[in-house]
């Protein structure tokens, strides 16, 4: 995976907190070796204004729940 840049990123005033959530555990779960963990830090405002996917509060409480385990 190559390394991201500052082009690569485009601030724009909108949050996907969703979406990020969902790939970012998506991401890990598939990367990480059986011997490691893995630590998230989520900085947001808190809204989520952007997400393509319609996940809720609960749904997200659920996914990081899902993937505590691993």
């Amino acid at each position: 995976m190559a390394p991201l840049e500052p082009s690569d990123y485009r601030p724009y005033g909108r949050t996907a907190f969703f979406d990020a959530l969902h790939q970012g555990l998506a991401l890990a779960a598939t990367l990480k070796q059986p011997d490691e963990r893995v630590l998230g830090i989520i900085i947001s405002d808190g809204e989520d204004t952007a997400s393509k996917s319609n996940v809720s509060t609960k749904r997200a409480k659920d996914l990081v729940k899902k993937y505590n385990n691993y």
